[in-house]
Formats: C-alpha cells, structure tokens, sequence
C-alpha cells in the first residue's frame, strides 16, 4: 500500500484533474504575497499544473514521472511535497470529497489491476483538452480477466 500511495500521488501531482486556476479575491486591507503587496478586491490564484512543477518543492526531475520520490525523500520532504499538492485545492475551499475520493482510487486501482490485464489500444490517439477540468480521450483499452489461480501460485 505504502507504493500504492506514492504512485497515486505522483500520479495526481503529473495530471491533476482541474486545469484552471482556482482564485481568490483579495480580503480588505491587501495582501503582502511573495514580497509583493497585493491590494484589496484583486483577484490572484494558482494552478495546480504549475505548482507541481515547482523545481524548489519537487525536485529537478520535477517533469519527470517518478513515484520514488514520495518514498526516497526525508520526512520533512515530503511533508513539503505535501504541503504543495493542490489537487483537491486549498484552504477553506479544499474538495469536501478528497477523503472518498482517495479511498476510491485507493480501492479500484488494485482491484482493477489484479482482475484485469489492460492494453491501451493505441497511445497515438491520446489526448486532452484542458477547461475546467482536464478532459482526457483516446484511452481506448482491451480488457480480459486475469487468471487468478495463476496470479496466486506465483504470490
């Protein structure tokens, strides 16, 4: 499960799933952001794409998708990692569904993988198409039942 939970994460962390940015309004009074003074009813935002690819958080391999990453760093660096995915957003308007959500792909992907055996068709005809969300297409697979009396004499 440990691995499980550093391939979900870097997964989300290459391909987060909203494409935009998620603003915020400027509270009275402004802000001082990054040695900056942001005056009152601006609106200023992040986007998850870009975050992610922060060299100073994740590393210089920070493009390149690596799982390892989650399990090879010192505590505190992955706290720090932590502390910048933004796939779920932020703050007072962080996804209310993370929990579940994490839950779920913590279930389906094992189940999946080890009932299945998956072949994507053609990897030419990926796409996608970035609005709200991040749109994926052309992930057309072929999917059969694995064996699983062969799957369990080789555990």
């Amino acid at each position: 499960m440990t691995y499980l939970q550093a391939y979900i994460k870097e997964t989300m962390r290459i391909h987060p799933a909203l494409g935009q940015i998620l603003p915020r309004i400027v509270p009275t009074g402004g802000v001082h952001l990054c040695g900056k003074f942001i005056p009152e009813g601006t609106e200023v935002g992040c986007n998850a794409w870009t975050v992610h690819r922060d060299r100073a958080i994740f590393g210089d391999d920070v493009d390149d998708w690596r799982p390892e990453r989650w399990l090879d760093s010192d505590e505190h660096r992955v706290k720090e990692m932590d502390r910048y995915m933004f796939i779920f957003g932020g703050g007072s308007r962080t996804c209310m569904g993370r929990h579940i959500a994490m839950l779920e792909l913590s279930k389906l992907v094992p189940e999946l993988f080890s009932t299945y055996e998956i072949q994507l068709i053609d990897p030419s005809r990926y796409t996608d198409h970035c609005k709200w969300l991040v749109v994926q297409t052309g992930l057309d697979v072929k999917l059969w039942l694995r064996d699983q009396r062969q799957w369990l004499s080789e555990v």
